[in-house]
């Protein structure tokens, strides 16, 4: 990769996936997975060196496709900008399947310790076409009431549907299995 390669910025347009351009990733770092790339942007990708992956964990067709996708990164939080230029707020989210425009460069970079060496994507900031604003408590909320919609059979139904006549009392317990129950072991 030449110097002036290697110091040129591009703008590649694409789908968001894990966005922290605010704040550090559980990995301790910044940066967006940016997917469903165009096949010119990948040809361009890859001239720079960058890698260029294509997702084979999720079905074609569903909102966790990325389809090729790169791993954009930096080490410090970057600018998130709506298409008015104004700064998007740090506490704003941006979810997966916001449709963005990422000012990247490639950069060169060396282990220490082992000699390997390659080229990584940096990603120096963003622009937000079309948000798609991630919630995690929304989130969680939706997952579990989508877990508990799954579950069905009898029981406690609010409204009055059984009462205290129809659960049954057949089942008594003597003392020693009381006690068996509560036996320290």
């Amino acid at each position: 990769m030449t110097t002036e390669s290697k110091n040129k910025i591009h703008a590649i347009k694409g789908t968001a996936f894990w966005c922290n351009h605010t704040r550090q990733s559980k990995y301790g770092n910044y940066g967006v997975e940016l997917g469903r790339l165009d096949a010119n942007t990948v040809k361009g990708l890859k001239a720079l060196g960058i890698p260029v992956k294509f997702d084979t964990e999720h079905e074609e067709g569903k909102p966790d496709f990325k389809g090729y996708y790169v791993k954009l990164k930096n080490d410090a939080a970057f600018a998130a900008k709506d298409m008015q230029g104004n700064v998007l707020p740090s506490q704003l989210n941006i979810g997966n399947g916001s449709f963005i425009w990422a000012a990247v460069r490639a950069k060169s970079w060396t282990h220490k310790d082992t000699g390997r060496s390659g080229v990584r994507g940096v990603v120096l900031g963003l622009k937000v076409v079309s948000l798609v604003e991630y919630d995690p408590e929304a989130d969680n909320k939706a997952k579990a009431e989508q877990l508990l919609d799954g579950i069905s059979g009898e029981g406690f139904v609010f409204g009055g549907a059984a009462t205290a006549e129809d659960v049954s009392t057949d089942d008594t317990f003597e003392q020693e299995d009381v006690d068996a129950l509560f036996a320290d072991e």
